[in-house]
C-alpha cells in the first residue's frame, strides 16, 4: 500500500480511537453520578432532591404550647414523596432536604444535618420514615392511605452537640408530623 492509500484509514482508526475514549469517559462519569445519588430500579430505590421551585411555601402554624418547646421554623415546605402518594412539610430551618426511598423506608438528608462536627458524622442517616401495611403499637405512628408511618431518629446522641441533634430531632419530627397523602 502506498501512503495515499493508508492516510483516509489512519483517520478513520484516529476518529474511532477518539470516538471511543470520549464514550468511555461518558459511562464513567454517568456511573459516578450515580454512586453518588443511587437510584436503582422506580419501585425499589428512588432518591430525590427538593428545588427551590418545586418547593410549596406555607405558613406554620402551631400551638403556643408546641412552639414553646419546638425550634420556630419561618416557614415550611412542601417536599411530596410521589412513590408513597404522600408528602410532609419540612420545616426552612432543615434548608433543602432531600431523601433516599429504599423499599419501606425513607431516609432524609438536609444540609442542616450535613453541617454537624465531624464527631457527629456516624449520626447522618440516622432520621427517617418507615411504611409498612401492618398496624403498630407506636403512639406516634401515622396511618395514611391505608398505610402505618413511623418515624424513627438516632437512639443515641452527639456530645459534641448534643443541642444540634435534638433541634435535628425536633425538625424531623415537626415534619413527620405533617404526613398527609397527596392530591390525586
Amino acid at each position: 500500500m502506498n501512503r495515499r492509500e493508508t492516510i483516509p484509514w489512519l483517520v478513520v482508526a484516529i476518529i474511532t480511537l477518539v470516538a471511543l475514549i470520549i464514550a468511555i469517559f461518558i459511562v464513567g462519569v454517568a456511573r459516578l453520578n450515580n454512586a453518588a445519588s443511587p437510584t436503582g430500579s422506580a419501585s425499589a430505590l428512588q432518591s430525590t432532591s427538593m428545588s427551590s421551585t418545586a418547593a410549596t411555601d406555607t405558613s406554620t402554624s402551631t400551638s403556643a404550647s408546641a412552639a414553646a418547646s419546638a425550634p420556630t421554623a419561618t416557614g415550611t415546605s412542601n417536599l411530596p414523596i410521589k412513590a408513597w402518594k404522600v408528602q410532609v412539610s419540612v420545616p426552612k430551618e432543615l434548608g433543602y432536604p432531600s431523601f433516599t426511598l429504599s423499599s419501606n423506608t425513607l431516609t432524609f438528608s438536609t444540609p442542616l444535618e450535613k453541617a454537624l462536627p465531624s464527631e457527629c458524622s456516624g449520626l447522618e442517616g440516622s432520621w427517617g420514615i418507615v411504611r409498612s401495611t401492618k398496624s403498630s403499637d407506636d403512639a406516634g405512628a401515622r396511618v395514611v392511605n391505608g398505610k402505618t408511618y413511623t418515624f424513627f431518629s438516632p437512639n443515641e446522641t452527639c456530645p459534641a452537640d448534643s443541642a444540634a441533634v435534638d433541634k435535628l430531632t425536633t425538625l424531623y419530627q415537626q415534619a413527620f408530623d405533617s404526613l398527609s397523602a397527596t392530591a390525586k
